[in-house]
């Protein structure tokens, strides 16, 4: 059966009525049931689904008004409509108060049922849109519930990606007030949330951020804006380097709101940038001294063969004449002159670390007091010598000769600094490095370091003076005042001690030179003087000079011809190998130059020692008998003569390596 037909139930105990009423009804389209008592209503209730019903009041002896309440259990929006022939005040208000929508009164009047009917099924259809619209209203009310829902949730995921994102996170509306902000930006800088909101992000600023903020930022303003470098001021007053990356907030209507950044602390960068940029420097730097000392190393070289002829001859000379002579003391000014031209040589070559160092365990305090003693004899009295030294100091591994050399140095460039009375500060203290430490001080390698440092109180120097010390012949003072070579010469030193050296210095306040020295775990041995031997001699051995230099040869010639030996002489390796082959069974030394064009010093004696084997060879050089010099020893050779010679020194090491066995 269609449910769009209306059904209608009359319940009557006259047959008659019933059957007629539902003739009229039917006509009409209705659907009808029919029930006589109160029983037969119950049981059609249940089966036929009555929209309306037609109730008569009495049925026989039964009151119709009982079953209202049985359909509206049944039948929740079932309409009733009571029909009776006693019309009385009294019972049409208690059948509306029992639930019946309305009454007929019999004999029915079809137009007035029609109206009727039609006003129930009106009713009906109302209460059917108001339960479709409440049910609608439920099922959106449902649906928001959950839209609401899901809503709270991606707030509560959100509030939770930004309160614990890594990152700060800061917004602010159109006037740049600040009106929210993340658990980590109050962490980054250092306030709390309610110090940070209502404030303008300038307040957090210094003037030169402030400019930066207002180019890139400033007021909220549309369009995409790039990350940019900021740096906040931190509540404990210290600076917070960050990356800014801003994003404008517009509105569903396309209408700006304010903005939002993220802020990123960027502290360990700039360290790493810091450390890396202070790296470079300190390489560019090490590289320069390294090309210096190169180029010193070669000039102190050539120097040294010049020196050669002018203090050579002037010995052989002296050896001839006694002091009674008139040219005795003329020759030996020019001794004293070359001598100290050597020493010149010494200090570049100490700078290029081309010089013999005598490494042992030494207490660097008792070093110092030594220096002092020292210092307070050459030194101004009214510039005080003060020492704060470390007790339990560690030991460290250094030739004390150079070490008094480092402080004799600096020493002295603090006094040239002191106008007047003065204090020159020396100090000592042990120190660890660890590998950050290192990545600042280029050359050196993690653990304990001994710290000496000499503390000034004179001029001072600017930052483009203080670029420049350590190189050779560049000196503050005035000219004749200085050479130029003694911070070089301490810079050479110190680097062979696997140090290195700081300068900090500003003018007008003094200067500081800090010295880092790698502590060992020896202990400090005592030290056994070497004692003068007796004068050299002579021989008749065949001794082979090789040297490039043509006046180094026939220098050498005559100083050893003069002592009994007989000389031969090559200018290269090439010609040394020659004459050794052809002389093998007389030559019973050589002098071997190391620098020398063509083949080179050091392939020459590997040459030398494959044309005879026993074949002893003495290295001759400008530089120590490290670097390449120490190479060729361990190469076969055994022994070593400085240059510019020294006579009693050279023949002294030509008859000690004779006589060996």
């Amino acid at each position: 059966m269609n449910d769009d037909i209306r059904k209608i139930l009359i319940v009557d105990d006259e047959r008659d009525f019933v059957i007629s009423l539902t003739d009229i009804l039917e006509t009409y389209g209705y659907n009808v049931g029919t029930a006589h008592n109160q029983q037969e209503a119950v049981d059609t209730i249940k089966s036929f689904n009555a929209d309306v019903v037609l109730l008569d009041v009495r049925l026989g002896h039964e009151n119709g008004l009982n079953l209202i309440n049985t359909f509206k259990d049944a039948r929740p929006n079932i309409v009733t409509v009571i029909m009776t022939a006693f019309v009385e005040a009294d019972s049409a208000i208690e059948a509306i108060q029992e639930g019946a929508y309305d009454y007929l009164r019999k004999p029915l009047n079809p137009r007035q049922l029609l109206k009727t009917l039609d006003r129930c099924f009106e009713k009906l259809q109302l209460e059917r849109e108001k339960i479709a619209v409440q049910e609608a209203l439920s099922r959106r009310n449902l649906e928001l519930e959950r839209m609401n829902a899901r809503l709270r949730e991606s707030e509560e995921r959100y509030r939770l990606l930004v309160e614990t994102m890594n990152d700060g996170l800061i917004m602010q509306d159109l006037n740049g007030v600040i009106t929210y902000v993340n658990r980590k930006f109050t962490r980054m800088t250092g306030y709390p949330e309610a110090e940070l909101l209502g404030r303008l992000a300038s307040d957090f600023l210094d003037e030169a951020n402030i400019k930066i903020y207002a180019r890139y930022i400033g007021v909220c303003h549309g369009g995409d804006i790039s990350p940019f470098e900021l740096t906040w001021l931190k509540k404990d007053g210290t600076m917070l380097p960050t990356i800014v990356s801003p994003q404008s907030i517009i509105d569903d209507e396309n209408r700006l709101r304010g903005c939002f950044a993220v802020i990123t602390d960027i502290t360990e960068r700039k360290i790493a940038e810091e450390e890396k940029r202070n790296m470079e420097q300190h390489l560019q730097q090490a590289q320069k001294m390294e090309s210096i000392g190169t180029l010193a190393g070669g000039i102190s070289h050539d120097f040294n063969n010049s020196l050669q002829a002018i203090l050579g001859y002037t010995q052989i000379l002296l050896m001839d004449k006694n002091e009674t002579n008139p040219d005795y003391s003329k020759l030996a000014s020019i001794e004293r002159a070359a001598q100290r031209a050597s020493e010149l040589t010494q200090q570049l070559l100490a700078f290029s670390r081309k010089v013999e160092s005598k490494m042992r365990p030494i207490d660097l305090n008792k070093e110092i007091r030594d220096v002092r003693n020292l210092l307070e004899r050459t030194i101004p009295k009214m510039i005080d010598i003060e020492l704060d030294l470390e007790k339990n100091l560690y030991v460290i591994n250094a030739d004390p000769s150079q070490i008094e050399q480092i402080m004799m140095n600096l020493a002295v460039n603090a006094r040239d600094a002191i106008n007047e009375g003065g204090k020159i500060l020396i100090c000592t203290e042990n120190t660890m490095l660890s590998e950050t430490d290192c990545r600042t001080f280029h050359g050196l390698v993690p653990g304990n370091y001994v710290i000496l440092s000499m503390t000034d109180n004179g001029k001072g120097m600017t930052e483009k003076e203080r670029e420049r010390i350590f190189e050779p012949f560049f000196t503050t003072k005035a000219p004749g005042k200085g050479t130029g070579l003694g911070l070089a010469m301490v810079y050479g030193l110190v680097t062979k001690h696997n140090g290195h050296i700081e300068c900090n210095s500003n003018p007008g306040v003094g200067t500081t030179f800090s010295i880092y020295l790698p502590a060992i775990k020896q202990e400090i041995s005592a030290v056994v003087e070497k004692k003068e031997g007796p004068a050299p001699v002579g021989g008749t051995e065949t001794i082979l000079i090789v040297d490039d230099e043509q006046f180094v040869r026939e220098l050498g010639e005559q100083i050893l011809k003069k002592f009994g030996y007989r000389v031969i002489t090559s200018s290269d390796g090439e010609s040394a190998l020659a004459t050794c082959s052809k002389n093998i069974d007389q030559i019973s030394l050589v002098i071997l130059d190391l620098i020398m064009p063509g083949m080179g010093g050091k392939r020459c004696l590997e040459e030398l020692l494959r044309i005879k084997p026993e074949l002893k060879v003495i290295i001759a050089s400008g530089y120590s008998p490290e670097d390449d010099a120490n190479s060729a020893m361990e190469s076969g050779a055994k022994g070593f003569i400085s240059k510019p010679y020294n006579v009693r020194n050279m023949l002294s090491e030509v008859r000690e390596v004779l006589d060996a066995g």
